[in-house]
């Protein structure tokens, strides 16, 4: 489920391995709204949602990246934003909580990536120019 909206999303993979994304309208799943290829691999995509944000993060296992979307209400469609590349393959993540954020930072999300050896702490942060208090 991707919050409060009528919509939710679904990944799987096509006949020629494509991991693909396909979002739902929850009254009428007849058909998709919409469909994305990701890309082509093997691993399993996990998929974190921040409803704060509408932003929709997406990290496979076995694989070095996170990518992120927006998802906007208005189309009913999703914006690739951007991606993290890390140096070691990821067996799995977990999203921190809200409450442990450093929010003065402007820090929006944090993961945590268990790779081979180590735990990974990833940041996303929204860059700001000044020191000044943004209100918004």
């Amino acid at each position: 489920w991707l919050g409060d909206r009528s919509m939710f999303a679904t990944i799987g993979f096509s006949k020629q391995s494509e991991r693909q994304m396909f979002f739902w309208d929850e009254r009428d799943t007849s058909h998709a709204l919409h469909e994305l290829q990701i890309d082509i691999a093997s691993g399993t995509l996990i998929p974190f949602f921040d409803a704060d944000t509408n932003l929709l993060y997406l990290a496979g296992k076995g694989d070095t990246n996170i990518r992120y979307f927006e998802i906007d209400d208005a189309e009913t469609s999703q914006y690739f934003i951007s991606q993290y590349f890390g140096k070691d393959q990821q067996r799995g993540l977990a999203m921190v909580p809200k409450r442990g954020l450093d929010l003065a930072g402007c820090e929006i999300t944090r993961f945590l990536r268990l790779t081979q050896n180590s735990v990974e702490p990833v940041s996303f942060s929204v860059p700001r120019k000044g020191d000044q208090f943004q209100d918004d």
